[in-house]
């Protein structure tokens, strides 16, 4: 479509006939495997049965949604109303709107419609949800979005404190001799192989998960007293050798494990198929999928912090996850969390992530950075706070499981001792001119940056133990942190470093002048 055909957002906009159609699926998609799992175990006249009734509601719900939901662009903002005997109207900023996601199922590409959720720093939730929109539509709601939020970044002028680079465009002249940007094209950043996808399913392991639940409907319709698994393996151990057992036990464990394994490969190739980062102009674009396609924008000024994850898997790998935050962010686990927050890049080499991370802040190299690490007084508190949570966890098993729970102290202690003088060698801070980086942990490893630009909050704690030893804490707070799991809380700082370094962190922060966009 051209933009002379472009639909006209300026007029109010319903959703797409097919919207309660497929909002009817969506609440029937979450009702199968109960359903099946109550119709299978429950009795006839039992209760469970007639809780799928409420789906009912739903549905009718959706359906008054249809036709009461309406949207237009208005000069700066978008506005949404819904309701009818309670009406509903929401003014959205451009300039406040974080990502525009779109997903779509393999019906909805065939029916090109797509499900959108406008992310904002207003908080945890999306501002808006529009299912489901013309494909039309969404590519023009993205496009008037953030060409206002280029616009608006184009009259800031380039501050060295921020760390933003002035732009060069470039021009093309229209019929009537005005010049025009030259269109953008897409640069592929990142695009993960099946052999990658297979490599970050061993890492994830998302079959934990399926287990889990599993677990947890056996629980609540008794399966475990129903099919009596004790009387059902007993034979095979009554008459058993402790040979046979043994093998029985690790071929059992083996077994799970690998379809756990199974699980998470099928998972993460479905979920991330044909993953792809590119960068369009001073956005960031997130594309994966095979069944259902997942649609992200991030914008590059939008961005509050930095995450780089690396577990034993990831170094056995030779990999690193890198996850980016934007305001208003969900916790990563939530069912909702943004894809955009959860999938920046799931799976990159140390290369790549150095040519990520100069994409994203010109001129930061991780690699580079000046790392102070903790003094002999915080590696001993950190080593006295791991002996006690294990002689504690020791105490409790060993009085829950007499005479064998003992024996825990042997294994929690030394474990402990590795733990602390592993994170104890890791952990550290490095203050460079555009902002601040922390990285902690022993064996799962994380480093953490944000920006002057975009610090909110710089506190200090302290707690009676850090009073006894005259330390402290400093925390430095974003818009969006929390979504990655690792947010920036320096631990066992002497109290003058602690200060001093929030002081300068507090006037670099206020003469970089924090900007949402």
């Amino acid at each position: 479509m051209t933009r002379s055909e472009s639909p006209d957002l300026s007029v109010r906009q319903r959703l797409h006939p097919s919207s309660p159609f497929f909002n009817a699926a969506r609440h029937l998609k979450k009702l199968i495997l109960p359903a099946i799992v109550v119709f299978l175990v429950a009795q006839a006249a039992s209760w469970e049965r007639w809780l799928f009734l409420f789906v009912v509601p739903s549905i009718l719900y959706e359906i008054y949604r249809f036709f009461t939901v309406r949207f237009h662009f208005a000069t700066g903002e978008m506005v949404v109303r819904d309701g009818w005997l309670f009406n509903n109207e929401r003014h959205i900023p451009f300039e406040r709107i974080q990502n525009i996601d779109f997903t779509q199922t393999l019906l909805q590409r065939w029916c090109g419609v797509a499900e959108v959720r406008l992310q904002t720093a207003s908080g945890q939730e999306p501002e808006a949800v529009l299912r489901v929109l013309a494909v039309p539509v969404v590519e023009e709601m993205r496009r008037r979005v953030f060409e206002f939020g280029e616009q608006a970044g184009a009259e800031v002028p380039p501050d060295l404190t921020t760390g933003w680079e002035s732009r060069e465009r470039e021009f093309e002249v229209e019929d009537d001799g005005s010049p025009s940007p030259a269109p953008v094209s897409d640069r592929l950043l990142l695009h993960l192989p099946p052999a990658a996808l297979m490599k970050l399913g061993l890492i994830k392991n998302r079959g934990l998960g399926l287990v889990l639940a599993g677990m947890g409907l056996a629980w609540e319709f008794d399966l475990w007293e129903r099919f009596d698994f004790v009387e059902k393996v007993r034979p095979w151990f009554s008459d058993a050798t402790w040979q046979r057992i043994v093998l029985l036990v690790a071929g059992t464990v083996l077994a799970g494990f690998a379809c756990l394994l199974l699980f998470s490969l099928v998972w993460t190739f479905f979920r991330l198929y044909d993953f792809r980062l590119t960068r369009h102009g001073d956005d960031f674009r997130l594309q994966c999928g095979m069944t259902t396609r997942l649609s992200a924008t991030v914008p590059l000024h939008r961005i509050q912090f930095v995450s780089v994850q690396e577990t034993v898997l990831h170094r056995a790998m030779g990999a690193v996850s890198l996850q980016v935050e934007t305001a208003g962010g969900k916790s990563e686990g939530e069912e909702n969390a943004s894809m955009s927050r959860r999938w920046f890049a799931p799976l990159v080499t140390p290369g790549q992530l150095t040519d990520l991370v100069a994409e994203i802040r010109p001129g930061l190299s991780l690699e580079g950075l000046d790392w102070q690490g903790l003094d002999a007084v915080g590696r001993r508190r950190l080593r006295r706070r791991a002996l006690f949570l294990a002689l504690l966890l020791s105490a409790g098993l060993a009085l829950l499981f007499r005479p064998w729970g003992g024996l825990a102290i042997a294994i929690l202690v030394p474990y402990a001792l590795l733990h602390s003088a592993r994170e104890g060698m890791f952990l550290a801070f490095s203050h460079f001119a555009g902002g601040i980086a922390y990285r902690s942990g022993a064996f799962t490893r994380r480093t953490s940056v944000t920006f002057h630009d975009k610090s909110q909050v710089i506190s200090l704690h302290e707690s009676p133990f850090d009073r006894r030893y005259a330390m402290a804490s400093l925390h430095v707070d974003t818009a969006g942190a929390g979504t990655a799991g690792h947010r920036i809380q320096i631990p066992y700082l002497s109290r003058g470093v602690a200060k001093s370094l929030g002081e300068e962190l507090a006037t670099q922060a206020e003469q970089a002048a924090f900007r949402w966009s």
